[in-house]
């Protein structure tokens, strides 16, 4: 690097007044002045060159944690580069090596101070200071090569009346103290070299980014164990949430054991006729009176119009069906019982219109769920409802239920447990097409 360029107290004084700080009101009504004082004297410290002042400034950056103090700092520093800038013979290169500072940020900085006070020459200076490369001939423009190639630049001061950095009270902040008594610890006479400078700003970013990748690295564990938990959680849900029957064989005699067989010599035995037609077959060998029964309850039976549907469902417990000697698509399983269900099996395009659709008439007809798996859950190749209607309400809840989509009503016989009173269970397949 070429040499550095050193700032007098002169080249100070200078700078702090094109600034055009409005000190009253920096330092609430002129109570911290002394305090402001101090604290610019020691980080603009005399006969430091250009790399060393910023490195002062990007220190105090750091150490600050409010955001209005650290915008301020950052303000000044940027306008410490347009004043080296202006008021030297430095190259745009030349200036962001000494600042530390990428190529494009510096011109970037000088582009948006220049734009500020001349903003008719928009397109001229971000022309001028377009500069991605040190290799683009742009990064070798000084300031009196800009004015040559756009002409008269009022340059005669750092900011704006209506600038809002040049008022802020930054005394007031609750970090100011902290950033004043660091700054007298840190910050004496003549202990830091261009080489140490270079490693404050340096040292930032290594820093920064070690720091980036740890705090990445624990995210990442963190969301692995995360979705981890969260899997075994649906997993104990889904197994709690799915019911299966198990048949129970109470009604059978665990006392009875299989016998041998033995041997029976047909010559043995002695069978009259007249003992033949004694024989009484009315009980048998448990003592179980065996009476004929016929069961003519329909299972499975697939109801095709309205009027095959009862008007009066409490009488209709009490009635046996001919649907089957009616109809000849009638299907009958070989399980009998005495509970009266329904099952609608649905077919649906749109499954999410379907639900909706579904759950808006439980809510209007007031049913309700039978078991704990909510209405509507999801399982292979569709959803299901096992629900409680309200039997003034069934044959009505049905038909709304059949215009939701393309469906197919079944009525069957139950052998599990009875209905509550005054409701009957009726069960909704929806299966996605």
């Amino acid at each position: 690097m070429e040499k550095d360029l050193f700032f007098s107290q002169d080249d100070l004084n200078s700078f702090r007044s094109w600034l055009g700080l409005n000190l009253h009101e920096m330092t609430w009504q002129g109570k911290n002045l002394t305090e402001l004082e101090d604290f610019w004297s020691i980080l603009f410290e005399k006969d430091l060159t250009l790399s060393q002042l910023v490195a002062r400034i990007t220190q105090t950056i750091v150490w600050v944690d409010s955001g209005p103090l650290a915008s301020w700092l950052s303000w000044i520093n940027q306008r410490l580069f347009v004043y080296s800038f202006i008021n030297s013979d430095l190259t745009i290169h030349q200036l962001s090596l000494r600042c530390h500072t990428e190529i494009g940020e510096t011109a970037r900085i000088l582009r948006d101070y220049f734009i500020e006070f001349h903003p008719h020459l928009d397109d001229p200076l971000s022309e001028n200071f377009q500069i991605s490369h040190f290799i683009d001939e742009k990064s070798e423009y000084t300031f009196e090569i800009v004015k040559n190639k756009i002409g008269q630049l009022d340059v005669s001061r750092g900011s704006k009346p209506d600038e809002i950095m040049i008022s802020l009270e930054i005394t007031l902040f609750e970090s100011w103290p902290k950033l004043l008594a660091r700054a007298r610890k840190n910050f004496s006479p003549q202990t830091m070299s261009p080489q140490e400078a270079k490693q404050i700003v340096e040292g930032q970013g290594h820093l920064r980014i070690v720091r980036d990748a740890f705090v990445i690295v624990i995210v990442g564990v963190l969301l692995v164990f995360a979705i981890r938990w969260l899997n075994q959680r649906y997993e104990k849900f889904m197994t709690d949430s799915i019911s299966i029957y198990e048949p129970q064989f109470e009604w059978l005699n665990k006392s009875l054991n299989f016998k041998s067989v033995e041997d029976i010599n047909p010559q043995n035995v002695k069978i009259a006729v007249k003992d033949i037609d004694e024989v009484d077959d009315s009980k048998n060998p448990f003592g179980q009176i065996l009476e004929e029964e016929r069961f003519e309850t329909e299972s499975e039976v697939s109801v095709t119009s309205w009027d095959e549907l009862p008007r009066d469902f409490d009488q209709a417990n009490l009635e046996k069906s001919d649907y089957e000697e009616k109809n000849s698509q009638g299907y009958r399983e070989n399980r009998y019982g005495n509970t009266k269900v329904y099952r609608v099996m649905m077919k649906s395009v749109d499954m999410l219109k379907a639900k909706t659709s579904l759950k808006e008439l439980m809510n209007q007809y007031a049913v309700t769920q039978v078991d704990n798996v909510k209405p509507g859950m999801s399982v292979p190749g569709g959803m299901y409802f096992n629900l409680y209607v309200p039997r003034e309400f069934l044959k009505e809840f049905i038909a709304q239920v059949m215009e939701v989509d393309d469906s197919i009503l079944y009525e069957s016989q139950a052998r599990t447990y009875r209905n509550p009173a005054g409701k009957n269970r009726v069960f909704i397949w929806v299966k996605d097409i």
